[in-house]
């Protein structure tokens, strides 16, 4: 009788499918363990309308503390770029009188009257109301 000529052992090929088999298996582990760890960190966050509330609040809060720093950097950036151009543009063309200052005193002195306006009008309020108390 002959003998066979197939081998016991396995071959390259099919230990190399075990060994994706396994791979693919242990990522898909993985992948639902952690799903069903979502899952559940989901389920306790709506399981507590107070915890679910809190959680909203402080995500809201802090989105809109961003927006306002965020906001107030880039314009504060915006403005001063701006202020630098206008005032090269201004020294390029000759005309040194021309600046962001000469702009801005105008504006502020009309803030400022304002202010001394408020300011008096509530000094004479207040000294109104302690005669009327006498």
């Amino acid at each position: 009788m002959a003998k066979s000529s197939k081998s016991t052992t396995p071959s390259r090929s099919e230990e190399t499918e075990g060994s994706v088999e396994q791979k693919v298996e242990q990522i898909h582990d993985r992948v639902v363990t952690k799903t069903q760890a979502e899952v559940n960190g989901l389920f306790e966050i709506l399981g507590s309308y107070r915890r679910l509330l809190w959680i909203n609040f402080l995500s809201g809060l802090s989105r809109g503390v961003g927006f306002f720093l965020g906001m107030t950097l880039i314009g504060g950036a915006i403005i001063g770029l701006g202020a630098y151009v206008l005032d090269k543009a201004a020294a390029t063309m000759g005309i040194e009188t021309f600046s962001t200052e000469s702009i801005v005193r105008p504006i502020y002195g009309k803030y400022q009257e304002i202010k001394d306006i408020l300011d008096s009008e509530m000094a004479d309020k207040t000294t109104d109301e302690k005669n009327v108390d006498h």
